[in-house]
């Protein structure tokens, strides 16, 4: 069980609120689908083109909220309308009031930036330390996909994202304001020395951090791993910042893995495995595998959103896969962009809910797997992701 944390609450009357702030891209993702991928020098026509906001840091941020709150009776496009009603209120337990820590650009041609934070005021994020940058653009990716087999290319702009400096996260109500969050929820969309001040600054304010370092670029101070309460990330991302050399398709000694992290000091290790599930450590030697939720292929609609921690049951060939990814259109090639977000914001929750009366990781993985394979069986992109009322 975590200790008790010594600063206030956020309140809303005489409740208390359960804050998680999330410090992450916010983006615009532009997506092109068309026959083939263009060769050197080749001009192609494209079947469509879809604009979606996006992000990881976004992303995770929406997921934490609806994974909080009961879907209302219709998904307003404005911040007019109330709020959803909080899930736990009749469980008695506290409110959730998500925060996004980010940039976005003033300099956009088309207002990317002012679009995405009104998007996310409209799904009752709290945008205050969202920063607008006056020398900058916003952030945007731009992915070719090819229509049959689903290959794509991507190429993204960080633009206001790099903005942000270490020396802009020095001092922590600076960073989460007065009533400091129960968890910090950080990627590698900023800079690698920015999001490594971030990380310190929240540990010594006693503020519990979830670390998914995606884009994996590995860390040139080990020392921001002693304390870190979870790193969560993929096969890809642990051969990276472990040091190791490119893993094996075939390999599974994930404990000498996780012992890398847990050597360096960080307390809970989840790594996400695609179809094998979830492995997660807590204690040198002693990690353990949570198996894939299985998903029958007539109910994949989407796999935009997923933390690739569901498999797919028999008689699911690669000819049926490139006919999904043909249905699927925009969304499928944002795979490789928003990986695991769905997975990293059920985990979150079920650690900021968990950790008074007693922690269970394996509970937590459980849940994270399950809603990632929700996820897929949804339509669309960020509005894939379900609201607590819908989970199962």
């Amino acid at each position: 069980m975590a200790p008790k944390q010594e600063y206030d609450h956020g309140s809303q009357g005489n409740r208390e609120k359960l804050i998680i702030a999330v410090c992450g891209g916010i983006e615009w993702n532009l997506v092109s689908i068309a026959p083939r991928l263009p060769s050197q020098g080749e001009t192609l026509t494209s079947n469509s083109l879809t604009q979606l906001p996006g992000g990881k840091g976004a992303n995770v941020a929406i997921a934490l909220y609806r994974l909080t709150h009961v879907r209302p009776a219709f998904e307003a496009d404005n911040a007019s309308q109330p709020p959803p009603e909080n899930a736990y209120r009749d469980l008695g337990l506290p409110e959730f009031d998500i925060r996004l820590v980010g940039s976005v650009g003033q300099r956009d041609d088309f207002g990317y930036g002012e679009r995405m934070k009104q998007l996310l005021k409209n799904q009752h994020i709290n945008v205050d330390r969202v920063i607008e940058q006056p020398d900058y653009e916003s952030a945007v990716s731009v992915t070719w996909v090819e229509a049959k087999s689903g290959e794509n290319r991507t190429l993204v702009n960080p633009g206001a994202s790099h903005a942000m400096k270490p020396e802009e996260f020095q001092n922590p109500d600076e960073c989460f304001g007065p009533s400091r969050p129960d968890l910090l929820v950080s990627q590698l969309e900023l800079h690698r020395e920015t999001v490594q001040k971030l990380l310190r600054t929240a540990k010594m304010a006693g503020i519990d951090t979830l670390f998914n370092p995606c884009p994996a670029d590995g860390l040139d101070d080990l020392s921001v791993y002693k304390g870190l309460t979870h790193l969560v990330l993929n096969e890809t991302e642990a051969a990276i910042m472990s040091g190791r050399e490119e893993l094996a398709l075939d390999f599974d000694d994930w404990d000498s893995i996780t012992d890398v992290f847990i050597e360096r000091g960080t307390e809970h290790v989840v790594i996400t495995l695609g179809s094998r599930g979830a492995f997660y450590s807590e204690k040198k030697g002693h990690g353990s595998l949570v198996e894939a939720v299985k998903v029958p292929q007539r109910k994949i609609l989407n796999t935009s959103g997923a933390g690739y921690v569901f498999t797919l049951d028999r008689g699911f060939s690669m000819n049926s896969f490139s006919q999904f990814f043909a249905r699927s259109q925009s969304y499928f090639p944002l795979l490789t962009t928003i990986s695991r977000d769905a997975f990293v914001g059920a985990y979150a929750i079920q650690w900021v809910k968990q950790k008074r009366q007693g922690w269970d990781i394996r509970s937590a993985v459980e849940c994270a797997c399950k809603v990632s394979a929700q996820v897929i069986q949804g339509l669309g992109y960020q509005e894939s992701i379900p609201w607590a009322s819908d989970l199962r």
